[in-house]
């Protein structure tokens, strides 16, 4: 099995695979835990998509942030049709490559909400990801959305100052919300 990264170009990267991926997208996240697409293959989109490419067959998608010591993980979608075929696995093992020494950070859902979280957790947690302990909730993506409890997950334990500051970071970057000093 070969999987590969590749950089999204909107230039590049166009056909009916976008659209199955947009598909896939919306099938396997909430609403309220989804960015608006044509954000993410936008040409100014802040974070970095990467197409995952299995034995060169558009697979899936991450977008990952590069936020100091961390690589931020904020979608990772492999196609339902590909799920349980050790995809993922291999994905992982290749971000943690493209890291370069950083640790992962994404946010998961409590396991107690669906069986398809406990699977999630159980997943990253089978790949090293460390759940943290710190109580942390998603803001909205768009205006009245919802806030949603998850966990944060990292490759290692970080400090809860680190916490605190990536928290921060998130919110204000990937949210784009503010963070009083009662919230951190």
């Amino acid at each position: 099995m070969q999987i590969q990264l590749i950089p999204f170009n909107s230039q590049e990267h166009k056909g009916a695979y976008l659209s199955h991926l947009e598909q896939e997208y919306i099938m396997s996240f909430p609403e309220e835990e989804r960015r608006d697409w044509t954000e993410i293959i936008a040409d100014d989109f802040s974070a970095r998509l990467y197409l995952i490419s299995c034995d060169n067959n558009i697979v899936g998608f991450v977008t990952a942030w590069k936020f100091g010591e961390v690589l931020y993980l904020e979608h990772l979608l492999i196609s339902s049709s590909q799920r349980g075929l050790g995809i993922g696995a291999h994905v992982i093992h290749a971000l943690k490559d493209l890291a370069n020494g950083k640790h992962l950070l994404l946010e998961c859902e409590p396991g107690h909400t669906a069986p398809m979280a406990q699977r999630r957790l159980d997943f990253y947690t089978r790949l090293g990801f460390v759940k943290q302990d710190f109580d942390y909730v998603q803001p909205p993506y768009r205006e009245g959305g919802v806030p949603v409890p998850l966990h944060l997950m990292a490759t290692a334990n970080l400090t809860q100052d680190m916490l605190i500051n990536l928290k921060q970071t998130l919110y204000q970057r990937v949210y784009r919300q503010t963070v009083s000093l009662r919230d951190r």
